[in-house]
């Protein structure tokens, strides 16, 4: 045949710059809604440590009524549950002396878990002894709670400092309670403001950092121009 056939012309379409557009729009939607996501969660886990402190003081209160002594203090605890401290008397028995101790023998720190546990009061199971392994005392899920805030654990304890009674929300230290720093210095002036003074070194909310200067800038201020790092450990008094 003679060869009068017709070609196809075929264009290739690059993206317009209505569609590009329409892309990033897109694409902006996206990112928002997984920021706006996680700044979501963070607030729910930042409402949940209140929820949890109000939880143990109302765990404290309860003890006090029934039992008119302090958990982890308790000096007659053996008499109630003999199963306590494995059985021994010196294991289970806090001193009496009105303060959940952490130089105490045995540590009531850990007793007053324990001790809560066993008066069906709080939830959990808890050895009422430091874990000492790794050198971390206070271990999360083992001898104190955690917190649904990430890896956050819950101490309660009397400060010999300040003989405040004290809720504490932190991350695990070697030789020492959950005072490590997880909360950022925004996280830690949130909680503070929605139930407290907003100053973290007074007040019913209080904050600190290992490195102090990092998570407040004087009693009274956050310093919350450091917002890239976990710079505050806080604690609620009672």
């Amino acid at each position: 045949m003679g060869g009068s056939g017709r070609k196809n012309n075929i264009k290739n379409h690059g993206f317009t710059l209505i569609e590009l557009s329409i892309v990033m729009i897109i694409i902006g939607f996206i990112v928002a809604g997984i920021v706006g996501g996680q700044t979501l969660i963070r607030q729910a886990r930042l409402r949940s440590v209140i929820s949890e402190e109000d939880s143990v003081k109302t765990s404290i209160n309860a003890f006090r009524v029934q039992y008119n002594e302090i958990p982890g203090d308790f000096d007659n605890a053996f008499s109630f549950w003999p199963t306590c401290g494995g059985g021994v008397v010196t294991a289970c028995n806090g001193n009496g002396n009105k303060a959940i101790e952490l130089t105490a023998t045995p540590d009531e720190v850990y007793l007053f878990w324990e001790h809560l546990n066993l008066a069906k009061l709080y939830p959990g199971s808890f050895t009422g002894t430091p874990f000492t392994t790794g050198d971390i005392d206070a271990k999360i899920g083992i001898n104190v709670p955690g917190s649904k805030f990430p890896v956050t654990g819950i101490t309660v304890w009397t400060d010999p400092v300040t003989g405040q009674n004290q809720i504490m929300f932190g991350g695990e230290q070697p030789h020492n309670i959950t005072i490590n720093d997880v909360f950022t210095t925004s996280d830690a002036s949130s909680i503070d403001q929605k139930i407290d003074d907003g100053q973290p070194g007074v007040g019913i909310v209080q904050a600190d950092g290992q490195v102090p200067a990092n998570c407040r800038s004087s009693t009274t201020a956050y310093n919350l121009s450091n917002q890239n790092n976990n710079a505050c450990h806080i604690w609620f008094t009672f």
